[in-house]
Parts: C-alpha cells; sequence; structure tokens
C-alpha cells in the first residue's frame, strides 16, 4: 500500500495531466532491478498505460514518453522480469484478447535508439507468463475453438529464445 500511495503522489505531483485518469481502483504492476534500487512501474489507468521509471531512492520518478513505452495493449494482466534483469515480459489485453511483449531492459532505459522488444503472442489465443528457466521465458497457449461448439481448451507451453527470436514448444 505504501508503494501505490508514493506512486500516485508522484504521477499527482509530476504529471498532473494524468491525475484524472487515475483512480483507487488503478491497478500497478512494478518490477524492482538492480538490488531492489530501481523500479519500472506499469499503471493501468481508466484510458491508458501509463509507465513510470525510478532510478533510485529519493529520485523522482520518470514517466517513460510515448515514443519510449513498450507496445502496449490497453491493460497489462502480468509483469514479470528475467533472472538476469536483462528482459521482462508482460501479458496486456484489449477487448479481452490477451497479447504477449518481450522487451529488452536496457535498451528501454536508455532513453535513446531504438526499443529491442518483440510481441510473440496475440490474438486469437489467451497467453500466460510461466516463469524464467536460464533467463529464457516460458509462456503457455490456450486455443480455444470460436466455432460455437462448447470443447475444452487446449493449451501448449512454449520456451522463447531470447538469442533466436523464436519460441519452441515443450512437452
Amino acid at each position: 500500500m505504501k508503494r501505490v500511495a508514493f506512486v500516485i503522489l508522484a504521477i499527482v505531483s509530476s504529471f498532473s495531466t494524468y491525475a484524472e485518469e487515475l483512480s483507487l481502483n488503478s491497478e500497478i504492476k512494478c518490477l524492482s532491478f538492480h538490488q531492489n534500487k530501481e523500479e519500472l512501474c506499469a499503471i493501468n489507468s481508466e484510458q491508458s498505460v501509463i509507465w513510470l521509471y525510478f532510478p533510485g531512492p529519493g529520485m523522482p520518478a520518470i514517466q517513460l514518453p510515448y515514443d519510449r513505452q513498450p507496445m502496449t495493449e490497453f491493460y497489462i494482466t502480468d509483469i514479470q522480469l528475467s533472472p538476469d534483469e536483462k528482459t521482462f515480459a508482460f501479458v496486456s489485453a484489449s477487448e479481452g484478447h490477451p497479447g504477449l511483449t518481450v522487451v529488452d531492459l536496457p535498451s528501454l532505459l536508455n532513453f535513446s535508439g531504438e526499443i529491442q522488444q518483440k510481441v510473440i503472442a496475440e490474438y486469437p489465443h489467451d497467453v500466460s507468463i510461466v516463469g524464467w528457466q536460464n533467463n529464457q521465458l516460458i509462456y503457455e497457449m490456450y486455443y480455444n475453438d470460436f466455432d460455437g461448439v462448447e470443447r475444452e481448451a487446449q493449451s501448449q507451453q512454449f520456451l522463447f529464445d531470447l538469442t533466436t527470436g523464436e519460441s519452441l514448444v515443450l512437452k
């Protein structure tokens, strides 16, 4: 609760243009890295996702400009940092259809150059993050039939290889 109040206070004081979008129902997802000295937070507001970077204790929050934000759908449901703290993945949804995006953290926070990111799963399937194994992302896709016939959803797990940018089927 302390982090929520701090984040909302930082936004209201530093970025008053977003104050009307935030409410007590705004959900905040944060990643802590560099021995918990830095944080990247995604705030699900009523109209968009607001990305804030906290560069260190006692330093003011920096709102990521639009052109420095990860490709995000309307609402972030999950966000996870790799064990080596160089990559993060998030699931974001628009109109109930989640997508999975992987982002290179240093390229996002250097505030120059292109952000290295890749959308690896999107409509019409559901997707969730399972976790990380040896700094490789494991995610699960849920395949649903859209022909109106009730069926049990099938799922498949994948390992996303950060070096090749390809997904490999597990099991």
